[in-house]
């Protein structure tokens, strides 16, 4: 898998095989064989700490692209939005213990990042908690409108 992340730091125009199959001889060439490094990412990374860096660097920018292809690129900034809408309100109303519930699934993203290998399906993982996000930011919003259309109307 180490090796499969190092698609996104590929050359353009030298490579001799398919992304995922060059992939794999230039990062046993930058990093060395699963054996050389004892099968441990971190030796690997500790052989060339620059080549892991410029390819976290790539990932990183890639990883919006990423998202918005998981998440339909039209729909993806409003998903955004209605789920950071929803953390608010959590916190705003002071259930700050649902709101860092939230967030704690986000964090096996995290070792997909170090990993370097990023696919629309690992944002489908913690779909269940984006969207849970995206209702309460959704009811929030709507509480609002409803609330303004009473003091308008009606003077409540």
């Amino acid at each position: 898998m180490f090796e499969q992340g190092q698609e996104v730091d590929l050359q353009g125009g030298t490579q001799r095989f398919a992304g995922p199959t060059e992939s794999y001889y230039v990062a046993r060439q930058l990093f060395g064989t699963p054996e050389d490094n004892d099968y441990s990412m971190f030796n690997a990374i500790k052989r060339n700490p620059e080549a892991y860096i410029r390819r976290l660097k790539a990932v990183v920018t890639w990883i919006p692209g990423v998202f918005l292809s998981a998440h339909y690129r039209r729909y993806a900034p409003l998903i955004v939005l209605l789920a950071i809408r929803g953390l608010v309100e959590y916190f705003r109303k002071k259930k700050i213990n649902l709101a860092l519930l939230h967030l704690v699934w986000f964090l096996p993203f995290a070792a997909v990042v170090a990993r370097t290998l990023v696919r629309p399906g690992y944002f489908y993982m913690f779909i269940f908690v984006t969207f849970a996000l995206v209702a309460k930011g959704l009811s929030a919003i709507l509480d609002n409108i409803h609330k303004r259309v009473g003091e308008i109307y009606f003077g409540w």
